[in-house]
């Protein structure tokens, strides 16, 4: 059953359903509408075009990837890493 609603996504579960899948259909078949920050996609693409999960990433284009910073309090990066913090 496909939601309606969006869903913000973080690094691990796009490398997870790559290693899982294969791919991140999966995603696009049970979200409307599925939101990368553009700190989580720097993560991904951190390891360049040989990197893991970055080719089903870059082919995944129905994501609605974000092109600015995320605003995040100080009180969150000292817990969490930028893209965990953005999501």
């Amino acid at each position: 059953m496909r939601e309606t609603g969006r869903m913000v996504i973080n690094t691990g579960p796009i490398i997870a359903l790559v290693a899982a899948l294969g791919d991140l259909r999966v995603l696009e078949l049970l979200y409307g509408e599925v939101i990368v920050p553009l700190e989580v996609s720097e993560e991904v693409l951190a390891g360049g075009s040989a990197g893991f999960a970055v080719r089903q990433f870059q082919e995944a284009r129905w994501l609605r990837r974000r092109s600015r910073r995320t605003p995040i309090s100080a009180h969150l990066l000292n817990l969490l890493d930028q893209g965990e913090a953005s999501s």
